[in-house]
């Protein structure tokens, strides 16, 4: 089954052309009354009001051809729409239901695990960043691309220290893991400073339709002065489906755990300061990734 091609009078918005489209711009006037983009021209430096004008006339534009492209696939047939989540850890096996046309699917990769860090007692203090968010991949496919089934791989939430893990659906998707978190510590002293970078974020090659990196994680950040000390454990950094792991925070003789991540997102970092019990991990884990596929069948 193919789409319908929009009619030759409905103006598609700048998104539609696909990368390397190169459109140029209109007159103030076609944009007040409509305009239809032309592959293959240069729209150089367009002023936000023209936009503006320009994004209510196209969005129009398209949810009328939407309403054509659901009346066509009425007209073939297609009588439903299914929903399936996976987020458990392992390997399932995905059986397309009988009758589909084509389906969405949504990947996200695990998120990584804030910062190893463990807590330690005197004169010690430390902080951890956070774990990189996962990879989101989003594909269309048809029933002859799917088969009669596909493997899917959701690997299992990354804990302090460790990448998140790809999430794979057969030789179609793989969306890549954050990275971990970093973690520092030492003995301290006046007007002393830790600091480290968040993990990666979760990157790809690109994908047929979408494909969006993870967030990296943030960055942590402690100081010791004779007035004020203090000490910032670092957020994971957030996924497409979540926001990463809230980092701790820590004041003189503290203790302070970074969150778990959720769906993708990364752990957030832990901080201590001169903490009064030793060999506690004070991080978060990455958040497991997840598979979304949306049917629609036919029949």
């Amino acid at each position: 089954m193919g789409f319908p091609t929009p009619p030759s009078n409905l103006d598609l918005p700048l998104w539609a052309y696909g990368a390397g489209a190169v459109l140029t711009e209109p007159s103030s006037t076609q944009m007040q009354t409509g305009w239809t983009a032309v592959p293959g021209q240069n729209y150089g430096q367009v002023p936000p009001y023209k936009w503006e004008n320009w994004l209510k006339y196209s969005t129009g534009q398209w949810l009328s051809y939407a309403q054509q492209a659901l009346g066509y696939l009425s007209s073939t047939g297609f009588t439903s729409i299914n929903y399936q989540a996976i987020v458990n850890t392992g390997t399932t096996t995905y059986h397309p239901t009988h009758g589909l046309v084509f389906c969405i699917i949504e990947a996200v990769g695990g998120g990584g695990g804030g910062g190893s860090l463990f807590s330690a007692t005197g004169n010690n203090a430390g902080v951890a960043s956070g774990g990189g968010g996962g990879e989101y991949v989003k594909i269309f496919a048809t029933s002859t691309t799917i088969g009669s089934s596909q493997s899917i791989f959701i690997g299992n939430a990354a804990t302090p220290g460790n990448n998140g893990v790809n999430t794979t659906v057969g030789s179609l998707i793989t969306a890549h893991g954050g990275k971990s978190g970093s973690g520092n510590h030492g003995p301290q002293g006046l007007n002393t400073v830790l600091a480290g970078g968040g993990g990666g974020s979760g990157t790809g090659q690109g994908f047929d339709f979408l494909d969006i990196p993870g967030q990296t994680g943030n960055s942590c950040f402690g100081f010791f002065t004779s007035s004020n000390s203090i000490y910032f454990g670092a957020n994971g950094g957030s996924s497409f489906f979540a926001s990463g792991g809230p980092g701790g925070i820590a004041l003189l003789g503290g203790t302070s755990f970074g969150q778990n991540g959720y769906l993708g997102s990364g752990g957030g970092g832990g901080a201590f300061l001169q903490a009064s019990s030793s060999g506690f991990q004070l991080s978060g884990n990455g958040g497991s990734g997840g598979v979304f596929i949306t049917e629609f069948v036919s029949g």
